[in-house]
Parts: C-alpha cells; structure tokens; sequence
C-alpha cells in the first residue's frame, strides 16, 4: 500500500514538475513572439520615418511643394498624391479667380455672373508639368506616396505662360481698334477675356509657391464696357424659312434677347443676319409601331456692312414618336434649343474661344 501511494505521489509529482515547465515553455514562447513583433513594427516605422526624413533632406520645403498620397496599390497611391498636389492650387485658383471676376463684373453692373461662372469652371482645373512621383512605404496593404513639385522650375513655366497671355492681349486690343463691324469685335474680345483668365489663374499658382506675379499694364473694365456697348447698339435680324422655322426663330430670338441683345424685325434695320433652312422629313426606317422624323438646319451669320461670314452653324437631330406630327413636332423642338445655343455662343464676349 505504502508503495503505490509512493507510486501515486512520484507521479503526481513529475505531472506538476512538467505542467510547470509546459506553462514557463509557452510563456517564454510568447514572450518571445511579442518581442519578435514589436522589432519588426519598429523596423516598419523606422523605415517610414527613415523614407519621410530622407524626402524632407532630398526636396526641403523651401524648394519644393510636396503632397502625400494613399492606395491600395503603388499606381492609386500615385494618382492620389497627384490629385492632392492639384486641389493645392485648384483651391486658391477658385477662389481668387472667383473673387477678381465677381469684382470687376459687379462694378460695371450690367453683367450676369452666374453665366460667367460656368465658365470660370474651365479655368479652375489644373494640369501640372514637371511633377515628381516618388514611392515611399506600404504597410499592411496601404501604399504611400509623395508628389513634388519643383518651385523655381514651376514659377519659370507659368511666368513665361503669363508673359504669352500678355501679349496675346496686347495684340487682340491693337486689333480691335483695326475692326469697324460691331459684330467681328466680338472675336477679340472673347480672345482678350479668356487670356485674362488663364492669367488670373496662372497668377494664383504663383501665389501658391510664394511668388508674386508681374504687373499688368491694361485695364479689363475697359472691355467689359465695350461688351456693354456691344449689347447696347448691335442689331440681329433672324431669317430663317422652311417647314415650322416660326419656332426655331422665336427660340433663337428669345435666347439672344435673353442675353441682351438686339433683336431687329426688319433688314433694314440691322447689323447682323441669321439666315438658314430648316428641312423636315420622315425617315423611313421607321419600325412597326413608333414614327421617326428628322429636323435639319443650316444657318449662316453675317456682318451687313461687309458680307463677310461671322459664323455658321449646322446641325441635324432625329426624334421618335407614335405619330409622325408627334416625332416632327419633337424634332423641331430640340433643334431649336440645341441652334439657339450654338448661336448665343458664338455671339457670348465671354464664351470659351477656341484654342
């Protein structure tokens, strides 16, 4: 009996003696796993902040604009940090832009804003040249990266870009005093706006990087009253036949009007003429149960005085209906919006000219 108690508690004893050395094995063990870990995050953050300190030593801050970008992969970590470089002077560009043009156009008073903030828009977006793109770390699937930009390179670019706006400017006001047709001084003035813009816009990225932008030696109030004149004297006779021109006559009319301009009602009495066509068929691949008919128009803009073309729009649009009065009344409907706004363009001092 004695002996297998003896037995029983030499067991139990080696049972103890090795749980004891199981559970110091397994905290060792974890003790050793945690260690393991935190070295090789201290070596990811070292490694970060060894990337980031060398980028700071590499392009400092006094010679470079810097913004940092973050993806999923190395090419979506790039175009974020592009997109972020960007919004940095899309930003500023807004805003003075915004607030130079809404200055200028509220002092002269007989100018809609609104109609010249859309396209303002155009002159917000940024496309910068000369930018660096630069890998820095990823960790746990994030991907860093840094776009630079570099300052004096920048600033030599968009000071030449300025001094072209200039000059396209200058020579756009030598020409209007060349024009005698109240009509063709539209074309210069929308050359010398836009100029002014892209100037404006350019002159805010100078800002941007700390520099300042050189002087301009004219006055755009001047020309916002020329429009004003413009508006004030410039007479349009619109002449248009064919099948249910009424309609597209008084929608080209109503948005003229709607703009400030004249609208003559006779030939005599005019600057410009709107002359056209408009052409009204069924197309006769129509299918079973829906009735297509086509609108054409062809119309040619041009200064009294001289004979000489202004402008021409063409356009062509095809509609559907149940009946073939529906599909033509249709057609006729949307042609006339999508012409009198070509139109308005082409007589719009403040609208996009083309590059």
């Amino acid at each position: 009996m004695d002996l297998i108690n003896n037995k029983e508690t030499q067991y139990n004893f080696l049972n103890l003696k090795d749980f004891n050395f199981m559970k110091t094995y397994y905290i060792w063990l974890f003790i050793v796993i945690l260690f393991n870990a935190c070295v090789v995050d201290n070596n990811n953050n070292y490694k970060k902040t060894l990337s980031q300190s060398k980028s700071s030593t590499q392009f400092p801050d006094s010679q470079f604009l810097k913004a940092t970008g973050f993806g999923t992969s190395k090419e979506a970590a790039r175009h974020d940090a592009r997109a972020e470089l960007a919004s940095i002077f899309e930003t500023k560009i807004e805003s003075d832009l915004t607030h130079t043009t809404r200055a200028i156009v509220d002092n002269s008073g007989e100018h809609d804003f609104e109609n010249i903030e859309s396209i303002l828009r155009f002159y917000y977006r940024v496309q910068l040249k000369g930018v660096r793109v630069i890998d820095l770390d990823v960790k746990r699937g994030q991907y860093t990266a840094l776009a630079i930009l570099n300052k004096s390179k920048a600033y030599d670019n968009w000071l030449t870009e300025i001094s072209n706006c200039d000059e396209m400017i200058f020579a756009e006001y030598e020409n209007l005093k060349k024009v005698k047709s109240k009509v063709f001084i539209i074309k210069p003035i929308q050359k010398i706006w836009n100029n002014w813009m892209k100037r404006t816009s350019l002159v805010s990225r100078l800002t941007v990087l700390g520099f300042s932008a050189p002087s301009k030696k004219y006055q755009i109030e001047k020309i916002l009253n020329m429009i004003s004149d413009l508006r004030n004297n410039l007479k349009i006779y619109i002449d248009i036949t064919g099948n249910q021109s009424d309609y597209l006559v008084r929608t080209i009319g109503e948005e003229l009007t709607k703009e400030g301009f004249i609208v003559a009602d006779s030939y005599s009495d005019t600057d410009v003429i709107i002359s056209g066509n408009l052409i009204l068929e069924k197309v006769e691949n129509s299918s079973k149960d829906w009735r297509y008919s086509r609108a054409k128009v062809s119309m040619k803009i041009k200064d009294k005085s001289t004979g000489l073309m202004f402008g021409n729009v063409i356009e062509s649009v095809r509609r559907g209906h149940l009946t073939y009065k529906e599909s033509k009344f249709k057609a006729v409907r949307d042609i006339s919006k999508i012409t009198s706004k070509k139109v308005v363009l082409l007589f719009d001092p403040f609208s996009l000219t083309k590059k």
